[in-house]
């Protein structure tokens, strides 16, 4: 009977140099007495492997048991890179990733535009008297009643 395309390579059919790991749950990698955790442990794994002086052009199988689930190409390719921000995709590692550049546009040139406003309106005069409560309402002023009217005392 033939085995399943998705088992591990017997150790005699393994890639020559390839690194073989293993997954266990879903944060933790090991090769080589070498155990990390992370949210892409295998991703970590190859940029640990490189600062212990592995060649950067090794390939690295993970299993989850008995069955590859991973084939890294080489140790090198995937220390550059991590999880994109929602965990579908591999981006560079160091990549700026806090905003489209256009929020960034827009803050300048909302910033020159204070600017311009700030030097063509002319200085303001203040009135005397209490500052009014709204920037449209005027200060409050004073009637005098007609001089013909008086009132009636009852």
């Amino acid at each position: 009977m033939k085995r399943p395309r998705t088992q591990a390579p017997p150790a005699s059919r393994a890639r020559p140099g390839a690194i073989l790991a293993e997954l266990i749950g879903t944060d933790t990698a090991q090769a080589l007495d070498v155990t990390v955790r992370g949210y892409a442990p295998v991703l970590k794994l190859c940029r640990v492997l490189l600062e212990l002086g592995r060649d950067p052009a090794s390939p690295l199988h993970a299993n989850r048991g008995k069955v590859l689930c991973l084939k890294v190409r080489s140790i090198g390719e995937a220390a550059r890179l991590e999880l994109n921000s929602k965990g579908t995709n591999f981006v560079s590692r160091g990549a700026v990733r806090i905003g489209p550049p256009v929020a960034a546009a827009l803050a300048a040139v909302r910033q020159m535009q204070l600017a311009a406003d700030d030097t063509r309106r002319a200085p303001r005069t203040r009135r005397a008297g209490p500052a009014p409560t709204h920037r449209n309402a005027k200060p409050p002023r004073h009637v005098e009643p007609p001089s013909g009217s008086r009132r009636r005392r009852t």
